[in-house]
């Protein structure tokens, strides 16, 4: 069972993969240089138009496009435009540094884009770009979202953290760096690793004394937050 902070009063949303290919050139799968792309992640568009029948019969509301990079995706702004066509409001997952150009921007507007989610792992570059393992990262994906605050007709941004284990350290000035950036929300996103995936356990304690800290200086922010994979007994308090 997972935990969602807020809103508290989320839409259903299922998540699609619709390129397998990384800004950097990371195969997820399948598809290489020369390759066939793999039609399990890289759905066509006839393909994806029956994934959003089948989504919205089962009661989705949002569809979120992730990847690879979906950006790198020829057709891209028609596969938001078809779902937003479609009645469900569509999210993109992106590394953010193709947003530095501004008809990207415009035309993932114009094809009814609801939301922007952006992974951002760190307030600092250091730290951020040594997690991704690509130098000058953090300064192109801030630079491309401090364009976007400033563009009109811009989406929602959401700020995605990945989390192996409860780092507080990595999280101090997040909130501070949202508001900066022009983002509504920032979701914390646990990704296990090590013997916690493999005992498929959390610490409890320290996971509350990060959330509560985090929580803290969000809200200081006027930030809103959410958690993923994360088990719900973290968000109850015991009482008196």
């Amino acid at each position: 069972m997972t935990a969602r902070v807020a809103p508290s009063q989320a839409p259903l949303r299922a998540s699609i993969i619709v390129n397998d290919r990384a800004i950097d050139g990371v195969a997820l799968c399948g598809a290489l240089d020369g390759g066939s792309p793999n039609p399990v992640l890289r759905p066509s568009l006839a393909q994806l138009e029956r994934l959003t029948r089948v989504a919205k019969a089962r009661g989705i509301q949002v569809l979120r496009l992730i990847g690879g990079e979906p950006l790198l995706r020829e057709d891209i702004f028609d596969c938001v435009a078809g779902i937003h066509q479609a009645g469900l409001a569509v999210e993109l997952v992106t590394s953010g540094r193709l947003l530095l150009y501004p008809k990207l921007r415009r035309d993932l507007a114009a094809a009814g884009l609801a939301a922007l989610h952006v992974p951002l792992h760190a307030s600092s570059s250091e730290l951020h770009d040594a997690l991704v393992r690509v130098p000058g990262a953090w300064d192109q994906v801030t630079r491309a979202l401090g364009r976007l605050r400033r563009a009109d007709d811009r989406p929602p941004l959401h700020l995605r953290v990945g989390l192996g284990g409860p780092e507080i350290d990595r999280l101090s000035g997040l909130p501070a760096l949202a508001r900066r950036l022009g983002a509504r929300q920032i979701d914390l996103c646990h990704e296990p690793e090590g013997s916690e995936r493999a005992q498929g356990e959390v610490a409890t304690e320290p996971w509350r004394r990060l959330l509560q800290a985090f929580g803290d200086e969000a809200s200081s922010q006027g930030i809103e937050w959410s958690v993923y994979g994360l088990p719900a007994c973290l968000f109850h308090r015991e009482g008196p």
